[in-house]
């Protein structure tokens, strides 16, 4: 037998939370992070996946500055997220205004996950007060984490399953497909009878030395 195939998805939403009640504003700073459990819903099949963009809602708060933005692998319990990063991009300065909006960042190094594992993304600036984050403050049912507050030296407060951040999580996963067996001819057997009397039988075999395959 051959080994399966993998096969790659065309960018699907991966995951995603929205919501037009009890909105707050998380205040990304120097010292106050802020960190989003994701988990795709795959094909029962699927055995990787990879994340592609990533939309959020912010606007500007005091400064114009980068965000930088991560996707963090979580650490065992996937309560809070880990120093361990996969990806990351940077929300330019200036790209806010003074309301919320939908903004988008892209991923590019694509780093796979296995099926049924999770990701932080994470929000952070080390120097000043760059954008706020439109979230959920209560009333979010999930059975994944949800919203973590951290700061600099990556310390995390456990992750409220009752809170989330507004954001759309798209990418690709890959399946494996079984292929069919292959049937090679590795050898020809060749028998010949002169005549009738069986002990007269010569029995010899060839080695097919290119093993080609067959129909």
């Amino acid at each position: 037998s051959q080994p399966d195939a993998l096969v790659d998805s065309a960018e699907v939403e991966l995951s995603s939370y929205d919501s037009l009640s009890n909105l707050g504003a998380a205040h990304v700073h120097s010292v106050t992070w802020w960190g989003q459990y994701f988990r795709p819903t795959l094909p029962a099949d699927a055995v990787t996946w990879s994340v592609t963009r990533l939309k959020f809602m912010a606007k500007q708060d005091n400064d114009v500055l980068p965000t930088d933005i991560k996707l963090c692998i979580p650490i065992t319990g996937d309560s809070q997220p880990s120093s361990t990063v996969v990806d990351s991009a940077t929300l330019a300065a200036g790209v806010l205004t003074g309301s919320f909006q939908w903004l988008e960042v892209l991923f590019i190094s694509n780093g796979s996950q296995a099926a049924g594992k999770g990701l932080y993304v994470t929000f952070s600036n080390n120097i000043g007060r760059p954008a706020q984050l439109r979230y959920q403050t209560k009333n979010v049912v999930s059975p994944d984490p949800g919203l973590s507050e951290g700061g600099p030296v990556w310390s995390w407060s456990s992750a409220a399953s009752d809170q989330s951040l507004l954001f759309y999580v798209y990418g690709t996963y890959t399946t494996a497909v079984p292929q069919p067996p292959i049937n090679l001819l590795r050898s020809v057997t060749i028998t010949l009878n002169p005549g009738n009397d069986p002990s007269s039988r010569v029995r010899t075999a060839v080695t097919a030395l290119n093993q080609p395959q067959m129909p």
